[in-house]
């Protein structure tokens, strides 16, 4: 793939998962010799270029001897080199890596086509600096972690092969602005974003086959998912969603249309509209995310022969977007909680066990599957409180509102691994309970669940081998 062609998220993951190459093409090197030149003809004038003859940050105004200058773009990556902790996964340093090249290769960066030739390089190759977890407030790029990866990128620390062995690669000097350029954007942000997304879309859709089961299962009145309710109430994506329950319930033997329970209670009848405005947002922050993969978040930008100063290293959208992600999981969570408690509870099971215990008293079933459960619905429930209401002061006061966006993204995905295992869980108990009221299930629901339906979840025993392997699944 020529690697300034927009892109879309196919591209992106084929790239990321080592399926296609990017490379250089004649148009773009053109195009990134004449911005550079540009760049270089200005700096001949004496015009003053922030981060190329000037510092950085609150230090903007000390002005740089013109011998210096190529010193400081190597002192950039250096000193801004401060991420720690646990490493960032292969695949979302990779993912930032292939964001950082087509950023640069717009052409607006003043960068030289050397330098995206050496990103392009460990790129293809598969060579993958080590970075830490920590050190970003998500505004003026994501410095720490862009400079962690760009001295791997231009051979002061190693680059590691998809079997952990490390690699040296020849120095590479930076020239004028390309320290500057190569960690002023939002890629690890971004690609850590997208990842999560990726996470939440498979989670997402197994939520709603084990609801589609706990349907079967307690042979629920569907008259909600009668054509009238979406007419009602005409939302796209609530008649997505009932017309999808529909087709999955097509040839059930198990749920009803009328019975002498008259209705269901609020988590069953109402899923719809609880769960319409998940794939709402879901769909949104996809759309989103696409837009933000083909920004340029590099300052400043060059526009013919005068630089351009702008804020697009702001990881600010990146941030709302992953805030919204965590609103989401407490509601998805409840609703797991709620239908688990609706099959634990003989109040509300339909003549199945209390705690699906196959002798109550003498055995106690499920009961601490869902103790396990309402400990993992706390914490992800205390995890959703927005990134927005979060600010520091960098800088002397020249950064003063950033967008803690890699914060954010860092409680969705402990937010995540936690929904993992609160939906295994919840599959557990209706994959027991749907043996014990002896249901024989749909032809679409048997195909999606096949594993969870194969797997003995019989007897009185310890669960916990069950729930990780369904995690594992997952």
């Amino acid at each position: 793939m020529e690697v300034s062609e927009h892109l879309t998220w196919e591209k992106f993951w084929s790239v990321v998962e080592g399926k296609e190459q990017l490379y250089l093409g004649s148009n773009t090197r053109n195009e990134l010799e004449q911005k550079r030149e540009q760049l270089l003809s200005i700096l001949q004038e004496g015009k003053v270029i922030y981060g190329v003859n000037t510092g950085v940050g609150s230090l903007k105004d000390v002005a740089l001897k013109a011998d210096t200058l190529e010193e400081f773009q190597a002192n950039l990556i250096r000193s801004h080199a401060e991420s720690v902790g646990q490493r960032v996964s292969r695949s979302v340093t990779k993912g930032a890596m292939v964001l950082l090249a087509h950023s640069l290769a717009q052409g607006l960066s003043g960068v030289s086509p050397e330098l995206l030739e050496r990103i392009l390089f460990a790129i293809n190759m598969d060579y993958i600096p080590r970075v830490g977890c920590f050190g970003s407030v998500g505004a003026s790029g994501d410095l720490s972690f862009l400079a962690t990866l760009m001295l791997g990128i231009v051979g002061e620390k190693p680059v590691y092969d998809a079997s952990g062995n490390p690699h040296v690669l020849e120095k590479f000097a930076l020239r004028e602005k390309e320290g500057l350029a190569v960690i002023n954007g939002t890629h690890f942000s971004l690609s850590h974003m997208i990842h999560l997304l990726e996470k939440f879309k498979r989670l997402e859709k197994m939520t709603r086959w084990t609801y589609a089961l706990h349907l079967e299962t307690r042979k629920a009145i569907v008259s909600f998912l009668d054509p009238l309710v979406s007419q009602a109430k005409p939302d796209p994506y609530f008649e997505q969603l009932l017309s999808w329950l529909r087709e999955v319930l097509k040839d059930s033997s198990a749920v009803r249309r009328a019975g002498p329970e008259v209705q269901e209670p609020y988590v069953i009848r109402c899923f719809p509209q609880l769960y319409a405005p998940v794939i709402r947002t879901l769909d949104n922050v996809d759309s989103w995310l696409e837009q933000e993969m083909n920004i340029v978040s590099d300052n400043p930008l060059f526009k013919d022969s005068e630089p351009v100063f702008q804020g697009n290293f702001h990881a600010e959208s990146i941030a709302v977007m992953s805030s919204q992600l965590r609103a989401l999981l407490p509601l998805m969570g409840n609703i797991l909680y709620q239908l688990q408690e609706k099959l634990l509870n003989p109040e509300f099971s339909r003549g199945l066990p209390a705690f699906l215990a196959e002798v109550p008293g003498l055995n106690s079933g499920l009961m601490i599957v869902q103790y396990l459960s309402a400990d993992l619905l706390s914490e992800i429930s205390m995890l959703a409180s927005p990134i927005t209401i979060m600010n520091q002061t960098m800088s002397t006061g020249q950064e003063d509102v950033v967008s803690f966006a890699p914060t954010s993204n860092r409680l969705l995905e402990r937010q995540l691994e936690l929904y993992k295992y609160l939906l295994a869980s919840t599959l557990l108990v209706t994959v027991r309970a749907s043996r014990m009221a002896n249901i024989e299930v749909s032809t679409a629901i048997q195909e999606a669940l096949e594993f969870y339906l194969q797997t003995d979840v019989g007897g009185e025993r310890s669960f916990s081998d069950v729930i990780e392997a369904f995690a594992d699944q997952l």
